[in-house]
Formats: C-alpha cells, sequence, structure tokens
C-alpha cells in the first residue's frame, strides 16, 4: 500500500485509473463509490456528481483498492505479479502528479507553534525594546512581516486544505486566475498594507 497528501483530482485522472485498472490490468469488475452510494464506472459517477467528499474505486480480480479522502489517498494491490507492479506504478504517478504541494506544505503543523511564539515575543517585547536597540528592532519588524507573509496564502489561497476531485475535464475548469481573482486582489492589497507598515516601522526604528 502507498499513500500520498492531500491532492486534487479531475475526471482526466480518474478516467486513466479506470481505463489502467479494466483495460491494461484486465479486472473483471469495478465498483466506483461516493459515501452512500455505489457505480459501476467513473462516467456513471460523472452524471450524478461533480464534487464528491470522498471517492473509492475498487477493482476485483484481480483485487485493487484506491481511496481518496479529505486528508489523503491510499492505493493498495492485492499482490506484487509483474502486471500488478505496473499498474501500481502508473496510478501511484498519476496521483502523486496531483499532491496539493502548496496545501501540504502551509498546512505542515511544525510551524504554527513557532509563528504563534514569534507574535507573542513581537507584542510583548518590541514595544519595550524597539528604542534600546535598533537591530533587535528590526530583527522583530521582518520576523512579524515573514509571518504575515506565510499567513496570507494559508488564509486566501490554501484553504479549503483539504483533497479536491473536480469531475470535469482538467481542460475545462477555470484558470487559476479566474476562480482566484477576488482571492488575489484581496491578498495584493494585504500584502500592500504589510509592506507600508514594515516601511514605516522600520523608519521609526532607524531614527
Amino acid at each position: 500500500m502507498k499513500s500520498f497528501k492531500k491532492v486534487h483530482l479531475y475526471l482526466d485522472d480518474l478516467e486513466q485509473i479506470e481505463s489502467i485498472l479494466t483495460k491494461e490490468l484486465g479486472s473483471k469488475k469495478l465498483t466506483v463509490s461516493t459515501g452512500d452510494y455505489e457505480y459501476t464506472s467513473i462516467a456513471e459517477v460523472a452524471s450524478d456528481v461533480l464534487n464528491p467528499q470522498e471517492l473509492g474505486i475498487q477493482a476485483s480480480l484481480p483485487y485493487a483498492n484506491i481511496t481518496f479522502d479529505k486528508h489523503d489517498a491510499r492505493v493498495y494491490f492485492s499482490s506484487d505479479s509483474l502486471e500488478e507492479k505496473g499498474a501500481f506504478v502508473k496510478i501511484s504517478e498519476i496521483i502523486q502528479n496531483r499532491e496539493r504541494r502548496l496545501v501540504n506544505f502551509f498546512s505542515n503543523v511544525f510551524f504554527y507553534p513557532i509563528m504563534a511564539f514569534g507574535i507573542l515575543v513581537a507584542t510583548l517585547y518590541l514595544p519595550k525594546n524597539i528604542t534600546k536597540s535598533t537591530s533587535y528592532g528590526v530583527f522583530m519588524v521582518v520576523y512579524v512581516a515573514l509571518v504575515m507573509f506565510w499567513w496570507t496564502p494559508i488564509a486566501f489561497f490554501s484553504l479549503p486544505r483539504h483533497s479536491k476531485i473536480d469531475l470535469v475535464k482538467k481542460s475545462q475548469k477555470q484558470s487559476f486566475l479566474t476562480r482566484n481573482w477576488d482571492t488575489i486582489i484581496i491578498g495584493s492589497i494585504i500584502a500592500i498594507i504589510g509592506a507600508i507598515v514594515g516601511a514605516i516601522a522600520t523608519k521609526i526604528v532607524s531614527k
């Protein structure tokens, strides 16, 4: 079995996986499930629902189980024959290419306590020490600016921070700019405000 982090899959990807299982591997029966409902093909699912929250593909003879949920994806094959190994590698490559790397990067919980600690330190000590040490003040201003830079894409670009399944062709999906134009504008405004605040703070420190 192999596991993957959060993914963003399109109809093209699932059709490729289906083709590998049925045509290349020769699976006799295919079951596609979306929670409480079961289907016999990806096309049947796409005609009923566009954005399932979870999806499972189960093939028999030979047996294979592929699951997608909000947090990860998993691929399992019952044996390690040459044919199944080949199918396993191809399907794994399809899923790996669709991992949401930006979301997975910003979802790393290791960074949250570090950023929270930095904000706390800046809040408690910056007002008292900014006039005593210019280098300390500049350091804290830069740190807060970096924290803001980190959280902006989390708040506006990485949400919702879970896997997505769009049962439409990737070519038919709206471009990133079209789908996120409002978000980009808001993020740009926040970035500009942050830059202005940082410039003012730096000027105050340098006096």
